[in-house]
């Protein structure tokens, strides 16, 4: 993502209220983003409804098919990891 459409979606989202912008007061250039209240709220309310849908979207597999989606999340979840760490990015 570049600066400017990293810049225009942190402009969108606190506009929303979903986040604050302060200058960073070691960095006169830089500005830090931080999540309000309300944006944790509408987070988790949209990680709910995501969680409800692909639950619905396994419950129509077969039990084969979901043990198998299961033991490859231990592969998926690392490639995560390094695709964070190769963008300085620490992924939970």
């Amino acid at each position: 993502m570049s600066g400017a459409s990293a810049t225009g979606l942190v402009s969108r989202m606190d506009g929303a209220g979903w986040v604050s912008r302060r200058p960073d007061a070691t960095d006169g250039r830089g500005v830090v983003v931080e999540m309000t209240d309300l944006g944790r709220q509408v987070l988790a309310e949209v990680a709910a409804v995501r969680t409800s849908l692909l639950a619905a979207r396994l419950g129509a597999l077969s039990p084969e098919q979901r043990v198998r989606i299961s033991a490859a999340l231990p592969a998926l979840r690392e490639l995560e990891r390094k695709w964070g760490e190769d963008r300085g990015v620490a992924l939970r």
